[in-house]
């Protein structure tokens, strides 16, 4: 009973689907008032006409009954409409490179539509377009999952121990250092030890003691060049650092529960043993969203959420401590040092780091106390940096203070030395540089075997003169007990005048969607393609831009940071049309041992025939060739500046003992439903020529069959032949047979 009811509901859809109306053409009514009525387009009158199997609107008259396929038509409408947006969709997103062979078959699918519809072949014309739409839709899914890759990023620093494992796995493992990162990692910290991620634009995530993240996503648009992560923090606290707000990278930290929407460079994200979660922001706002509430945390802003509560109106952050011990550049002889600061009103404790580096890339600890003092036994000499910032009765830590740098040193070690100025891998457009930097008081400094001139505060610079290209910078330190420290550093000079070069020509004809544009550019430039700055990758551009059909017009534009500007323009012609070889009138059977064959090309291209280059006479051609007995092909190969190419193939039969000396169609190219003549010349005989003979045609496997008439008076005959509906495509003659003569 269940399957009767299923195919009674079929049966039910289908007729409406092809439901008709039938109705009697009134005084005064045509067709185009019919199509306005039952359309809503008079200009598809046509279609009433051929769907009703006329042929011309001098058959239809009053009285004449006609079926209307309203709904049918109806249908094939919105298929062809909704394929019109998916297509567009595709297509913006990229499926011509993507999804190459799922947007060729729906446009295929649509052009036999189209052409179904033209000839009033509804049918099979919605049959087509909804192939195409689901093309169309498979395109559209395939782009998508294409377009997005997977990115990674790195283990930049640790301290203590560190681990990570996947999300479906149970085993934690110890990480190394520069490590990568991928989408679905977890990454802990144990006790007395923190970690900072890295990402591709030089973002980063520092971990403290006892955290917990997890990267939820790290994605890499290919169209749009964009890369976007996700964080989630499930246990401690983690800082952010953007490198920039750019809309090319966008890193977003988040905590179960709580939907953030970040547009701030420097922020904090905590998550306790209670499952309460706390933001703390320092730069530009950041959107919470938790348990139905939205609140925007500004700048020096925090709000925390309860499990199961909606976030906290946002508060003002504590102010950062003023650091009293140590100050700036301080020079430490010790092997304890006793930071100093300030009490903070409303302060429930304090947040102090210790690095090795001014960013705070490395951490070498990091203390919650209570106090305004805290005691540190350094384990070796040099730099080091120090900041501490406030933490409320919330527990949301306010800004940093700003940080101090102080050295430490003791007589038994080898001297201090710090360079300001020059590291490994700097990049000069300048000849003359001055090198600064920082030692004992009592140390002497050679740069590249030459001295440099020291204060008293141990501070020093020195001219040094770069040449073209790769160099090293030796700056040696040596102390009165002959004690050396020295720094090394391989830098480069790059005094070109431009800022980029191209890697193409300026004016280029292309038939790809996307062209990949390449330039050298020089170190600390910045690049914009259309005023859209664009990343780089190692001073090199590297960028897909999408082309229209015509001309498209690229504006590359350079700034470094001494203002100096460059610009230059690149005109790119996407031509994505076939060029065209029409053929004049073509004998397929003679008795001629030579054959003339020409024509025109809807262009100016490169022309081949049988791989021997042919030229064009204002997009003209014409060749005389010899013709073998019996079969002859050849081969017209077309291609236009931008690469399209159209190759023709055109088949001649020489044949010297047969009677019949040559044939002739009318058109060799037919879409379905033409009148085609044959005209065939054969020898003459003295015992007579027969009435009638025979002939086949084929077009893409489909053969007609005519019958050939002798022309009173002459030795020629002729026929004609109706073309099917449905066959489309090159017109060929296969077979001529003329009856036996008759005396």
């Amino acid at each position: 009973m269940k399957k009767l009811t299923l195919l009674s509901i079929l049966i039910f859809t289908q007729s409406l689907v092809f439901a008709q109306e039938i109705v009697t053409l009134k005084p005064n009514e045509s067709l185009r008032t019919l199509a306005q009525k039952y359309f809503q387009n008079p200009d598809e009158w046509e279609i009433i006409l051929l769907f009703n199997g006329f042929h011309s609107v001098n058959e239809v008259n009053e009285g004449t009954k006609l079926t209307i396929p309203t709904n049918l038509y109806k249908l094939l409408t919105n298929n062809l409409n909704e394929y019109q947006k998916i297509i567009n969709l595709a297509n913006k997103d990229g499926a011509a490179i993507l999804s190459k062979n799922k947007i060729s078959s729906a446009l295929e699918n649509y052009e036999k539509a189209m052409n179904f519809k033209k000839k009033g072949q509804l049918e099979l014309a919605q049959k087509s377009s909804l192939e195409a739409l689901n093309f169309a839709k498979k395109a559209l899914q395939e782009t998508n999952e294409k377009r997005l890759q997977s990115i990674s990023a790195v283990l930049k620093e640790k301290k203590g121990t560190v681990e990570t494992k996947k999300t479906n796995e149970i085993v934690w493992f110890s990480a190394k250092e520069m490590q990568e990162l991928w989408e679905k990692q977890r990454v802990r910290t144990l006790t007395n030890s923190n970690g900072q991620i890295a990402f591709v634009d030089g973002s980063r995530l520092q971990l403290g003691e006892n955290a917990l993240a997890v990267i939820e996503s790290m994605k890499q648009d290919l169209v749009t060049n964009t890369n976007l992560t996700d964080v989630v923090v499930l246990q401690g606290d983690v800082s952010t650092y953007l490198a920039s707000l750019s809309k090319k990278n966008t890193i977003n930290v988040s905590a179960p529960g709580v939907e953030t929407k970040s547009r701030s460079k420097n922020f904090w994200t905590g998550r306790d043993s209670e499952n309460v979660v706390r933001i703390a922001n320092y730069d530009g706002e950041i959107q919470m969203l938790a348990n139905g509430k939205e609140v925007l945390v500004k700048q020096n802003e925090g709000s925390k959420v309860l499990p199961g509560k909606p976030p906290t109106e946002p508060q003002k952050l504590l102010p950062a401590p003023e650091i009293l011990f140590p100050q700036n550049q301080e020079k430490i002889v010790a092997d304890k040092i006793d930071f100093k600061w300030k009490s903070v009103n409303d302060a429930l404790n304090y947040f102090l780091q210790i690095s090795s580096t001014r960013n705070f890339t490395e951490i070498l600890k990091t203390e919650t106390t209570l106090a305004t003092s805290y005691t540190w036994e350094p384990q070796e000499s040099g730099v080091f940096y120090f900041r501490v910032c406030s933490v409320d009765s919330d527990k949301l830590p306010g800004p940093y203070s700003n940080s101090v740098d102080f050295i430490v040193s003791t007589d038994e070690n080898p001297p201090f030395l710090l360079v300001e100025n020059l590291q490994n891998g700097d990049v000069f457009i300048t000849e003359n540089i001055t090198v600064k930097g920082k030692t004992d008081g009592f140390s002497t400094v050679k740069i590249n075997g030459e001295n440099a001139q020291v204060g008293t505060n141990g501070s020093f610079s020195f001219p040094l003169k770069l040449v073209e290209g790769k160099q090293t910078v030796t700056i040696v330190a040596k102390n009165s007990s002959g004690k050396t420290s020295e720094i090394e550093a391989e830098i480069y000079c790059n005094l070109d005048e431009k800022l980029f070069t191209l890697e193409a020509q300026k004016n280029l004809i292309v038939n790809v969607a996307f062209f990949e544009l390449k330039a050298k550019v020089k170190p600390l430039t910045e690049v914009f393609v259309n005023n859209q700055r664009v990343n780089l990758n190692q001073d090199k551009l590297q960028f897909l831009f999408p082309l229209r059909e015509g001309s498209n017009n690229l504006k590359i534009s350079a700034k470094n940071q001494n203002g100096q500007t460059e610009e230059e323009n690149l005109m790119i012609v996407a031509d994505f049309t076939l060029p065209k070889i029409e053929t004049k009138e073509v004998v397929f059977y003679t008795n001629e041992r030579e054959f003339e064959l020409s024509g025109s090309i809807s262009e100016e291209v490169k022309l081949k025939i049988n791989n021997k280059e042919t030229k064009l006479s204002d997009k003209n051609f014409s060749q005389r060739v010899l013709l073998n007995a019996g079969k002859n092909i050849f081969s017209l190969i077309a291609e236009d500046f931008a690469g399209n190419v159209t190759t023709k193939e055109i088949v001649v039969f020489s044949e010297e003992n047969t009677v019949i000396l040559s044939s002739v169609l009318s058109q060799t190219n037919v879409s379905g439903g033409e009148n085609v003549k044959i005209t065939v010349k054969i020898k003459e005989r003295k015992s007579g020529l027969a009435r009638t003979g025979n002939f086949v045609l084929q077009v893409e496997g489909i053969e007609v069959k005519g019958l050939l008439k002798l022309v009173t008076g002459s030795n020629t005959y002729e026929g004609n032949v109706i073309i099917p509906s449905q066959a489309k495509g090159e017109l060929k003659l296969k077979e001529i047979k003329i009856n036996d003569y008759r005396e």
